[in-house]
């Protein structure tokens, strides 16, 4: 909105009453003023006037460039215009709901006079102009360049600007207690963070240093005295939360029921150990490579698992846990291809059309 307004403003009738009446033209008796968008004042030269601040908001040092306070008067004018309708028509924000994303083209982005009435009368509408102002202000109290003038360039004018100058910082903080409660020390908050921020900055981002309370005084802080009166405080029986004391409890005379010991020479019982059945997995994937590899079965490269990444490498952790010496093997050795290693395995020969390759 403001940028659409700096370049130059609505036309005269582009401001419509929301009644119907035109208030550029004065067209029709209006009624009494519900809200800020309504009232007479809100016309074509308010709307100018409005935004014709924007300028002097983002280079505040400008105000004060001539000597003649001439546009002095002209911002506390129009600012102090715009803070009486404000103050004329209080809003609240009563909203109190968790941030969430902007939409992409809100309202008060809109640059057209008509969506300016109900612009003035959005409670977010009014911190983001109020804080903006507040922003300025706080440039023209403290000086960022490395001169160091202390209190700003609002210190080094008149009484009568500086006096005009605190009313309407007034003036503003209490709108925005108005309009929306606790948000004046939150914003008072960020300004003097962002303060220090640039006094830091203005002073050449020096370190900070700190001097030592005993190097400063030469005096010895006191140390911590014990009495020489103790008591020996009885023992106290640590307080354990059940599900503690029952794990203790489960782990002094544990009763868990484990399976009996299978005899060694049960065979059944041995083909249910875990490396019988990892010997058996590895069997299982190995020969299923073998058979898919042989021509006979007419199974396209593609479609074969030795193309699985996961299958070959579940495949080929468990034939190194189980034939991981043939890779020491003299014959095979000089051969890269897994395959070759299966088929070494298998005590099978590669098909014709693979040992060719």
């Amino acid at each position: 909105g403001a940028s659409g307004a700096e370049k130059g403003a609505a036309p005269a009738a582009d401001i419509v009453d929301v009644d119907g009446g035109d208030a550029a033209n004065g067209g029709g008796e209006r009624p009494a003023a519900a809200s800020l968008g309504a009232d007479p004042m809100v016309d074509y030269n308010f709307y100018r006037s409005f935004w014709n601040l924007q300028e002097a908001l983002h280079h505040p040092e400008r105000i004060f460039e001539r000597r003649e306070e001439e546009n002095w008067v002209t911002f506390r004018d129009s600012l102090s215009n715009v803070l009486k309708l404000l103050l004329k028509y209080p809003t609240t924000d009563y909203t109190r709901q968790p941030w969430t994303q902007q939409e992409p083209a809100p309202l008060r982005h809109a640059p057209r006079a008509r969506a300016f009435v109900t612009q003035l009368d959005d409670p977010d509408f009014r911190l983001q102009f109020l804080t903006q102002v507040m922003i300025a202000f706080q440039a023209l109290e403290q000086d960022g360049s490395s001169k160091g003038y202390s209190g700003g360039l609002i210190s080094r004018q008149p009484d009568r600007v500086r006096s005009d100058f605190f009313g309407l910082k007034r003036l503003c903080q209490s709108l925005l207690t108005q309009t929306r409660a606790g948000f004046v020390d939150l914003l008072g908050h960020v300004l003097e963070r962002e303060a220090h921020w640039v006094a830091w900055k203005s002073g050449g981002c020096r370190e900070f240093e700190r001097s030592s309370l005993e190097m400063l005084n030469a005096k010895i802080a006191p140390a911590d005295t014990l009495s020489r009166e103790l008591e020996p405080q009885p023992p106290v029986k640590p307080r354990l939360q059940p599900y503690v004391s029952s794990l203790l409890k489960a782990l002094r005379s544990p009763s868990w029921q484990v399976l009996p010991d299978a005899p060694a020479d049960d065979e059944e019982a041995a083909k249910a150990t875990r490396s019988h059945g990892m010997k058996r997995m590895c069997d299982a994937y190995l020969d299923r490579l073998i058979e898919e590899d042989k021509p006979e079965n007419g199974i396209e490269d593609e479609y074969k698992a030795k193309k699985n990444k996961v299958f070959m490498w579940q495949c080929r952790r468990l034939f190194s846990q189980q034939y991981l010496r043939v890779y020491a093997q003299k014959d095979v050795n000089a051969k890269t291809d897994f395959m070759d290693f299966v088929h070494t395995v298998k005590g099978t020969k590669p098909p014709p059309a693979a040992a060719d390759a």
